[in-house]
């Protein structure tokens, strides 16, 4: 940039200054994992949860803690008409120390509650971690489905064109009707038609994604849906009677077991804490006084000392009340987590059985259908550049072959969503065997 010959001191200042470069835009995230990971990452939810557990360990640190002791300071027997210590005899400086004592037990249960609502604390942020992470993986496959779908159409519009082109200078030349043109355009029309509705979608999901970063998106779109070759395993506790709540498997289906069992040594920690306070805690008491022996020409210091234990029932009474309430309330979080347990393995067996059957229509869409579907369209096709066949039976068969594609899609995109909940199930399971990911995981590349 070159400057006037008596510039300004402020157009002087700017011109020696260099260019500051602009910052590299971010590099796309690529794959359901990393996408999810970072809209988790950015969520106020997840941020409120994880809020709460700093807030329960905060508390944490002084839970159990002895209580301070109390020092008093003062006068006894003042006369109030000269305020003079020496016109009493019986008048002096007291000095006083008063200290509960506060039992291991009380102090023991005190941490456990405290830990305790830690634990929660940190399963409620699992719960809320997990639901979203559902819903953002779902909606993320929803969107690279209608995006490749989009992406396909506008790629067939290309051919299309010159499909039409071609059928023109036929008609030019006497070899093709005079309405194939028009045709092959209002089959054009409608494939764009499709190509424009997807598009929608896609920027419908896409705008969900990024509401839930908080802006735009750098999203890479995969070349295609995975091909799953088997649906995840069920969870091997739902092959027994009862499903045991604390089984890391059924808790990666539902972390609200999770929950419930933490919130059941909640309230079990609340109950023993109820229990150790009912306990009468004694207060050591000591008092010192000085008195001025003025007759005698000397200071005496008279020491005090004494232990105060309450009195009454009403005190425990109440406290065996809250531990029978707090008992309780844990008796049921517990038969709540079972029942979860149950329904849980109920949601895994569904989803099995979904994810198995949209495999098996993908498999069966994509093997015969549309190897088929693509064979007889390059069989149409030949037959008219020859001659001998229609040109409304080419236009059938790629309709049909796009039918089957769209079908085999859709049967893909169903079984990622019922196996969304398994995921974690399989990984959980690899990782005890010890053994290789047999199950792919739906953002790995496609075969």
């Amino acid at each position: 940039m070159r400057c006037p010959p008596r510039p300004l001191a402020l157009l002087a200042l700017l011109c020696a200054l260099p260019a500051v470069a602009a910052p590299a835009p971010a590099p796309p995230l690529e794959g359901e994992a990393a996408v999810v990971q970072a809209l988790l990452a950015r969520a106020p939810a997840v941020h409120a949860a994880r809020a709460q557990v700093g807030a329960a360990k905060a508390a944490a640190v002084g839970a159990g803690t002895r209580p301070d002791p109390m020092v008093m300071l003062g006068v006894m027997n003042l006369p109030t008409d000269s305020l003079q210590l020496a016109d009493e005899e019986m008048a002096g400086w007291t000095m006083g120390v008063e200290r509960m004592i506060n039992p291991p037990s009380m102090r023991a249960a005190a941490q456990g509650l405290a830990a305790a609502r830690v634990e929660r604390s940190a399963a409620e942020v699992a719960v809320v971690e997990r639901a979203l992470s559902i819903e953002l993986r779902r909606t993320y496959w929803r969107w690279v489905a209608a995006a490749l779908e989009a992406q396909d159409l506008r790629a067939e519009l290309g051919p299309m064109d010159a499909l039409a082109a071609s059928v023109e200078a036929r008609s030019g030349q006497g070899l093709e009707m005079g309405a194939a043109a028009a045709m092959v355009r209002l089959e054009r029309g409608g494939m764009e038609d499709m190509a424009l509705a997807m598009e929608a979608e896609a920027a419908g999901l896409r705008a969900q994604l990024e509401a839930r970063a908080g802006g735009p998106l750098s999203l890479a779109l995969p070349a295609a849906l995975p091909r799953p070759s088997a649906p995840p395993p069920l969870p091997a506790a739902c092959a027994s009677a009862a499903a045991a709540p604390a089984d890391p498997a059924l808790q990666a289906i539902d972390p609200m077991l999770g929950a419930l069992s933490a919130m059941a040594d909640e309230e079990r920690a609340m109950a023993d804490e109820a229990r150790a306070a009912g306990r009468r805690a004694p207060t050591v008491q000591a008092e010192l006084l000085r008195r001025a022996m003025e007759h005698e020409g000397m200071s005496r210091h008279l020491l005090t000392v004494g232990v105060a234990v309450p009195l009454g029932r009403q005190a425990a009474d109440r406290a065996r009340a809250e531990e029978a309430a707090a008992r309780s309330r844990g008796q049921a979080a517990d038969l709540a987590a079972a029942a979860a347990a149950e329904e849980a393995c109920a949601m895994a067996r569904m989803a099995h059985a979904s994810a198995a059957a949209a495999l098996t229509r993908a498999h069966n869409q994509r093997h015969p259908r549309v190897g088929d579907a693509r064979a007889l369209e390059q069989l149409a096709f030949a037959a008219y550049q020859a001659g001998t066949g229609a040109l409304r039976d080419l236009l059938d068969a790629a309709a049909l072959r796009r039918s089957y594609e769209r079908a085999e899609r859709r049967a893909t995109l169903d079984f990622i969503e019922a196996s969304l909940p398994l995921w974690e199930v399989g990984a959980l399971e690899r990782a005890d065997r010890g053994g290789a990911a047999d199950v792919p995981r739906a953002d790995s590349p496609r075969p």
